[in-house]
């Protein structure tokens, strides 16, 4: 995450060290998605020499892939945003995927683009580029925890990515 220190993280976050750590995690995260056909042009304005360059128009994609802890997210939907006011977009998203519950249903696992806002303590759908995290979430785990067991990552059973994310929780 860029632009927040962790204490910040754990007020919004609800103190999960966890938490932090996936967010931290953001490195590990790869997408490929399919940009959708739009009838108008994303436009590029101004120069790049004299530090006005910037692009305007969105950018939608609702197919593709995100690889994030060893597992693979189909893309539900991306929006990218782009304005005068900056040259980082706008983005919001979500991809899925399906974990198995207790027992052994398979369930959804989201993982959600969000922006994160320290002063309200609250977390928003969509946010610039250099601002957002990915949180994993689902409607049938109450925690980052049991999300997390709904991808198979338990105790004993880790992927090599979950391994490293889990260690470094430790530290």
């Amino acid at each position: 995450i860029t632009g927040f220190k962790d204490s910040e993280l754990s007020d919004i976050l609800g103190n999960q060290p966890l938490i932090e750590t996936i967010a931290g995690y953001l490195d590990h995260l790869t997408v490929d998605a399919i940009i959708t056909p739009s009838d108008e042009s994303l436009l590029i304005r101004e120069t790049i020499e004299d530090s006005t360059f910037h692009l305007l128009g969105r950018l939608t994609s609702n197919r593709g892939r995100v690889e994030y802890l060893d597992q693979t997210f189909d893309v539900d939907y991306v929006y990218a945003d782009f304005d005068e006011t900056s040259v980082m977009p706008v983005l919001e998203g979500r991809a899925q995927t399906y974990g198995l519950d207790s027992l052994n249903r398979s369930v959804p696992v989201y993982l959600t683009i969000y922006e994160l806002d320290t002063e309200n303590k609250t977390r928003y759908r969509q946010g610039r580029f250099d601002k957002i995290t990915y949180v994993l979430e689902s409607d049938n785990s109450v925690s980052p925890e049991a999300t997390l067991q709904l991808l198979g990552y338990g105790a004993g059973d880790t992927g090599a990515k979950a391994e490293q994310l889990l260690t470094r929780t430790a530290l």
